[in-house]
């Protein structure tokens, strides 16, 4: 991960660049801009990328990572926030 820049105009607060590091084939594959990444607890690699949310599965048998395993979660681009206020009580503790 690597911070590229702060609070972009109309964007992210923190503009971050992704590459994937095959260390058994001293391999890079650059993953680009993402808005989110972290490794699931299964070894897949869960990342967001424009509105829509994938899963890299490492092929299982050697641990080695091959892109063309990437499958979209979820697509959600067409969601928009919407301000809404708390129920009574619901912000006292």
């Amino acid at each position: 991960m690597r911070i590229l820049g702060l609070h972009e105009r109309e964007g992210p607060w923190y503009v971050m660049e992704y590459d994937l590091i095959d260390v058994k084939r001293e391999e890079e594959v650059p993953l680009g801009r993402l808005d989110w990444a972290d490794w699931d607890s299964n070894g897949d690699l869960l990342f967001a990328r424009e509105g829509r949310l994938y899963r890299l599965e490492p092929q299982r048998k050697d641990k080695t990572v091959d892109v063309h395993h990437l499958h979209e979660v979820a697509d959600l681009r067409g969601l928009t926030f919407e301000n809404r206020r708390a129920p009574p009580g619901a912000a006292e503790w």
